[in-house]
């Protein structure tokens, strides 16, 4: 198959200079947060405000996963974090600079962002999509090397879809779309990696490898955080967990502020967490009856 320039429909931009491409490093003890926020606040068209005073630190090789009912502002925060939304105050700072600064280029080499929903399915076939995360590392309209198809190759064959390489995104599932897009963030190898309820569209055993993805991600030195509609999942990750409740957001350890009575009052359910012996850890449930 003949290699075609990178188009610039569907990807982030690609007008740095091409470099060695080597494997992501490994955490290094700094006392500089790979991201902090700082009195965050976000409204839409001057109206009421989506969330106020969102405020918290993440470290290289830590996990944040962020909790709320459905509009109380987490793929806001996404999209403000991503540099997609321009916050109404507050100050986001990346690896010490601020957000805003950083050309778009560079801000493609230090956050990736899967959002939760890919507006253009586009016609690529799945090995050059993935492939198209190496953008930010190509001159302009210059084709990928050999090098940066097998940095594909090896993110298909982790997120296990290396028998849809040759086929259209367009001939593939929902969930196999959302794998497509995980793949691609992991070949950009920034150092921060952004997931927009990362389990939507895939199915029990594919949610939980995505869950094991995010802890091992967290292994090797990158700063990952997702949206999530599960509280079970940072209890099962460990970590950091934010939570918004009437445009109010709580952070902290996932085992301190994950409790019965929080996700009570967050979901207005019956919902008991308990420590499960087999388990090892603690577990979230409803009670029914």
């Amino acid at each position: 198959m003949t290699k075609k320039p990178l188009s610039q429909n569907c990807i982030l931009p690609n007008t740095a200079a091409k470099e060695d491409i080597k494997q992501a490093p490994l955490a290094t003890a700094s006392s500089t947060p790979a991201l902090q926020v700082s009195e965050l606040a976000f409204a839409y068209d001057k109206g009421r405000e989506i969330f106020h005073d969102v405020s918290f630190s993440l470290q290289a090789g830590e996990i944040l996963q962020i909790l709320g009912a459905n509009g109380s502002g987490k793929s806001t925060l996404m999209n403000c974090l991503a540099h997609q939304l321009k916050p109404q105050r507050g100050q986001i700072l990346v690896e010490g600079d601020e957000l805003s600064t950083l050309p778009r280029d560079e801000l493609a080499r230090r956050i990736a962002y899967v959002p939760q929903m890919q507006n253009n399915a586009c016609s690529f076939l799945v090995r050059d999509y993935v492939t198209m995360g190496r953008a930010p590392y190509l001159k302009l309209l210059s084709m990928p090397s050999q090098d940066d198809y097998a940095l594909a190759d090896q993110a298909m064959e982790r997120l296990n879809i290396t028998h849809l390489a040759n086929k259209s995104l367009q001939q593939i599932s929902g969930g196999e779309r959302q794998q497509a897009q995980i793949a691609r963030a992991l070949v950009q190898q920034s150092r921060i990696i952004l997931f927009d309820e990362p389990t939507n569209h895939l199915d029990y055993g594919n949610q939980h490898r995505m869950l094991m993805l995010i802890s091992s991600l967290a292994a090797e030195g990158y700063a990952v955080i997702t949206t999530t509609h599960m509280p079970d999942s940072p209890l099962l990750t460990g970590g950091k967990v934010g939570i918004f409740q009437g445009g109010e957001f709580r952070f902290g350890e996932a085992e301190e502020l994950i409790t019965s009575e929080s996700l009570e009052a967050l979901y207005h359910i019956e919902a008991e967490v308990v420590y499960l012996e087999p388990l090892g850890r603690k577990v979230c449930y409803c009670r029914t009856g």
